[in-house]
């Protein structure tokens, strides 16, 4: 850039980060004006400005600005070239960029342009002094090239990528090692020194599932391709979940082992591990995966809905309490979660999304969309539904959307090749985040609300509170679904915004939550509550989980109760939040049954 700058060009950047942000990185080290970095934009308003309009507020001396959630625009691929047109109002003759996100930026410099231009494009293909991926280089210089661009190899055309002196050592799990998350991992690793493990009591997610693709289905219907061939039925668990489940538990074997709970290859005693899944394959499979890899010497039972034991369906997503104010007051709860626009305003932070996935899979080319038996899915409004003894549910775009979208995401962590996975699309990290991120959204929307999550939990923050007291029980795993994990976490209070390495913000494939009871010196209980998961590469990939390479583990905390200074929630503290997540649904029976009496 200073070489150009020296030669009468003006340099811009034009980044996917937030324009805010840039702006800040660059000062005192790049010499670009603040006004010519370009990124994403998020609203700002006045401080004092609330909910009036910035046509009607008057600003005043004692306003500063601050920025608020609302995205104006994610500058990525078109949307550079946009940006760009806004912006500057001319075509640039140069263009540098670095992943899929800057081709359209690239093409606009280089295609029908008045002036002599070119693109560039970095290929990250540097393994050695770098944590590059060199297979991929040549069919990515193939592709750049054939697009016209000048491929810059990190391998083959830096000198030097950190200084002549700066050897690479480690891979590239050093970047997850010595993320926060990680550290503090560690330290409460160091902490537990002073604790004994006692028990564990563990409510998992099922692993990789084939999804509802099959003729007939919605996510079949709406696309002109075919899906892969899933190596088990709609809605069974597949060879690959399978595999990564086993490898889960055989971590967990080696875990228990070094904490001291239950010696390795070791036959349990009777009551002193429980494992119960809902009545689902999937569920089930899932259970029993994880099992033998923990267990492998053992025959353990899966308890689950119908077997002899006469086993409950505790773990059914379902309202065990309803009436029409009830709906009412939770529909409102859940539409406040879009803001004053209600659910219209969930509709429009969710329409970028559905576009992205609508272009994914070639909706726009099904014959079926164009019949119109969809609707609208960028147009159509979305409903809510509550009704006795039945899950939460969406209809509407949104719902439509949820299940392409859903099929999209396992064939993703199912088929090694992303671009197939995509049907074609070259989609970023990015992309597939926001797609991992819709189906978070989703499930916010329909089990989120407090509301909703205590009634649809009650039975089951029950059996978990039963389980932690059990004194005799040294491991338990029960196996459900996203909406079970997901609605624990919300009916307790978890303090979870986004879980690191995970396009699933919030209840990646198998995840579980886990609580450890632990013992200090003096004789006092404790609890460390966390979530455990593959990683989306780790998933993808399906590398074997161990000692050295172990799953993610985020360490939660719970709205109004207080943790000590090794991370640990007393067992008084968390039983206490137990009882009162418990004891909320009776509360609003009784309310509601007090209001229907007046």
């Amino acid at each position: 850039m200073e070489y150009l700058q020296a030669n009468g060009f003006k340099c811009y950047i034009v980044s996917g980060s937030d324009r805010f942000i840039v702006r800040t990185f660059i000062e005192g080290i790049m010499d670009i004006p603040p006004e010519n970095c370009i990124g994403s934009d998020t609203a700002l308003e006045a401080r004092d400005q609330g909910d009036a309009d910035g046509i009607e507020y008057v600003f005043t001396g004692d306003d500063t600005l601050v920025r608020t959630d609302k995205l104006l625009i994610k500058d990525l691929k078109t949307n550079k070239v946009l940006q760009i047109a806004q912006e500057i109002g001319k075509q640039p003759v140069l263009s540098f960029g670095n992943s899929s996100g800057d081709v359209s930026m690239n093409n606009y410099a280089l295609l029908n342009n008045r002036y002599r231009s070119a693109a560039f494009q970095l290929i990250a293909d540097d393994d050695v002094r770098d944590y590059g991926n060199s297979e991929k280089g040549p069919a990515l210089r193939e592709k750049w090239e054939g697009m016209g661009y000048n491929v810059i190899s990190m391998r083959d055309d830096w000198k030097t990528i950190y200084g002549e002196d700066v050897v690479k050592t480690g891979s590239f799990r050093w970047l997850t090692d010595y993320s926060d998350e990680k550290i503090a991992e560690v330290e409460a690793l160091r902490a537990a020194g002073d604790y004994t493990l006692e028990q564990v009591v563990m409510l998992s997610r099922h692993n990789l599932r084939a999804p509802l693709s099959s003729n007939g289905s919605v996510p079949s219907e709406l696309t002109p391709h075919s899906w892969i061939n899933w190596s088990a039925n709609s809605s069974e668990l597949t060879l690959k979940g399978g595999v990564e489940e086993t490898s889960m538990g055989q971590y967990f074997r080696k875990w228990l082992d070094r904490e001291g709970l239950i010696p390795e290859n070791s036959l349990p005693e009777e009551g002193e591990v429980r494992f119960v899944a809902r009545d689902k394959q999937r569920c089930r499979a899932t259970a029993r995966y994880f099992a033998a890899g923990m267990l492998p010497l053992a025959d353990i039972e899966v308890e689950h809905p119908g077997d002899d034991r006469g086993t409950e369906d505790f773990m059914k997503p379902i309202l065990h309490y309803y009436s029409d104010a009830y709906a009412g007051d939770a529909a409102a709860q859940v539409a406040a979660m879009g803001g004053d626009a209600g659910f219209e305003g969930l509709e429009e932070q969710t329409r970028d999304v559905i576009r992205l996935i609508m272009d994914t899979v070639d909706m726009q080319d099904s014959a079926i969309y164009q019949s119109g038996k969809y609707g609208d899915l960028l147009a159509d409004g979305t409903q809510y539904v509550l009704a006795a003894d039945k899950e939460p549910a969406l209809d509407g775009a949104i719902k439509t959307a949820l299940q392409v979208a859903d099929a999209l995401l396992l064939q993703y962590y199912e088929e090694p090749d992303a671009v197939k996975a995509a049907f074609g699309h070259d989609l970023t990290e990015d992309d597939w985040a926001e797609i991992g991120k819709f189906m978070t959204t989703c499930l916010d929307i329909k089990y989120g609300a407090p509301m909703v999550a205590v009634n649809m939990t009650h039975p089951l923050l029950q059996e978990l509170e039963s389980e932690l007291k059990n004194e005799g029980r040294k491991f338990s795993f029960f196996c459900a679904h996203d909406c079970t994990v997901a609605s624990t976490l919300a009916a307790l209070g978890a303090e979870l915004t986004s879980l690191p390495d995970s396009i699933e913000t919030k209840t990646p494939i198998g995840v579980k939550l886990m609580f450890e009871r632990l013992r200090d010196k003096e004789g006092q209980a404790w609890y460390r509550v966390s979530l455990v998961y593959r990683s989306t590469e780790q998933i993808r990939s399906g590398e074997m989980l161990t000692i050295e390479n172990p799953p993610m583990k985020y360490v939660l905390g719970f709205e109004g109760v207080e943790a000590n200074e090794d991370g640990l929630i007393a067992e008084a503290d968390l039983l206490d939040l137990f009882d009162r997540s418990v004891a909320a649904l009776d509360e609003l029976e009784a309310a509601y049954a007090l209001a229907d009496a007046a």
